[in-house]
């Protein structure tokens, strides 16, 4: 990394702190012309869930677009989003990919973001 060029994570922070995104848990998903962050709500939030933010280019004046309100059962310990699948004989497709949620009670819960960016 080039001296004096911020790294990666520390711009993240800045962007995320800017935009009042404040979570446990944090993963990048999306298809290939549109990205998402989603946002597991920190501990002790009065309302438990899952916060889906439009990224990249939608940042403008230190705000990332609210774009879904996932409910869950439980607070978030970690947050993964897999990549986009077609369809196969073998499944169908998920062009956004799959979340998973490992949550505070200890369940797993996995949801199909397409239906809450769709809401």
């Amino acid at each position: 990394m080039p001296k004096g060029e911020p790294r990666k994570g520390a711009v993240l922070a800045e962007v995320l702190a800017s935009a009042s995104v404040t979570a446990s848990a944090l993963a990048f998903g999306g298809s290939s012309d549109v990205s998402f962050l989603a946002a597991g709500n920190a501990p002790g939030s009065s309302n438990p869930g899952l916060l889906v933010y439009r990224t990249a280019a939608a940042y403008v004046d230190g705000v990332l677009p609210l774009v879904a309100r996932i409910p869950s059962p439980a607070e978030f310990c970690r947050v993964a989003w897999s990549r986009p699948t077609e369809a196969s004989c073998y499944s169908s497709a998920l062009p956004t990919g799959l979340i998973a949620g490992g949550l505070k009670s200890g369940v797993v819960a996995v949801w199909d973001p397409r239906e809450a960016l769709l809401e």
